[in-house]
């Protein structure tokens, strides 16, 4: 099945008209996700809230010079404009003659960081949970529990719906290429399932038992078309890798399946086991667990613990004494030490 539109943008209708209640989508720059998915809510007559990871992104897009329906209001006739419902929160409405916001709100803006702050409001209303860069930047600072909290918003929105007998809120989460280790992938324990398919240059995965589509655009036309152009062709490396051919950063290079009976377990932490060479002083990761040795989630506070106990192990990693049984294990390694 394609996921593309004869203009080689991403096929949202088609992802939007049979969702699972979960859908992530990964996939280079300017492939149509923002665009694509409000171009369809508006169409569709949906109410949505647009998430953001943090309040400085918050305020930028729910600003008239920076909105994301900028574009779309020139596109397509439209006269969408934000305006502030309160500190944590803005509204997208039509706007009358004078560009001053009419009528019923079409949807939300929010910022995860915040929401907290929003509990008491109902949201009961919002057909649609479009978290928009849900990956953050290399660079991007990192939420407390960022995964939690990301639940916890989904939680916070979809109430009692289904226990109700209505449909359970859609969550869509759309990204660019960057961290597969990223927080809602770990949270989710996706890393293997995206891992998986990047390697095998599969787009799609569906899991109807636990709700989840992944989505991730492996042969996007319109990154093709973008090779040509001046920033790429200056650019190269792993910018354009990320950017264009849908890589993720901090992919495994050390690989080297090792058999488990040379080595001993030290510790389980989230997805992966860490062992030691009986008779060396080397190191392997594997997504197997063999063997007696504590155990550790991937919640903050035990990442912490793992760490302050641990320490020795990142040493060895940067020292290059380190296999991994897939590139799953080494970034879900440097994700749990960073």
């Amino acid at each position: 099945m394609s996921i593309y539109l004869p203009s080689g943008y991403l096929d949202v209708p088609k992802i939007m008209r049979d969702p699972l209640p979960f859908t992530f989508i990964v996939g280079g720059r300017g492939t149509g996700k923002t665009y694509g998915i409000l171009k369809y809510i508006i169409e569709h007559k949906l109410r949505f809230i647009l998430l953001r990871r943090t309040s400085a992104q918050f305020e930028i897009l729910s600003s008239p010079a920076a909105m994301p329906f900028k574009r779309l209001n020139l596109d397509m006739g439209w006269h969408i404009v934000p305006d502030p419902i309160n500190k944590y929160m803005a509204g997208f409405y039509d706007s009358d003659a004078d560009g001053k916001p009419a009528g019923e709100v079409l949807g939300y803006a929010a910022a995860l960081s915040t929401f907290s702050n929003l509990r008491g409001v109902d949201l009961s209303d919002v057909d649609v949970l479009f978290y928009d860069e849900f990956i953050p930047e290399p660079s991007a600072r990192a939420i407390r529990e960022e995964g939690q909290t990301f639940l916890n918003v989904y939680e916070t929105i979809n109430r009692n719906r289904e226990l109700e007998g209505r449909r359970p809120l859609t969550a869509i989460c759309a990204a660019n290429s960057m961290d597969l280790g990223n927080p809602l992938f770990m949270e989710l324990e996706l890393v293997t399932d995206a891992e998986k398919m990047r390697r095998k240059g599969q787009e799609l995965r569906r899991d109807e038992k636990r709700g989840i589509s992944l989505y991730i655009m492996d042969r996007s036309p319109i990154s093709d078309k973008k090779r040509g152009t001046a920033l790429y062709r200056a650019a190269g490396g792993q910018f354009a890798d990320m950017a264009l051919n849908n890589e993720f950063a901090d992919m495994g290079a050390n690989i080297a399946p090792q058999p488990l009976a040379e080595y001993r377990l030290i510790f389980t932490v989230g997805e992966i086991s860490v062992y030691k060479h009986k008779a060396g002083d080397r190191f392997y990761v594997s997504q197997h667990r063999s063997g007696g040795g504590p155990r550790y989630t991937a919640s903050d506070t035990d990442r912490r613990r793992v760490v302050r106990a641990y320490g020795y192990i990142w040493r060895a990693y940067m020292q290059n004494r380190i296999f991994f049984e897939n590139s799953t294990c080494e970034i879900l390694l440097k994700r749990y030490y960073n």
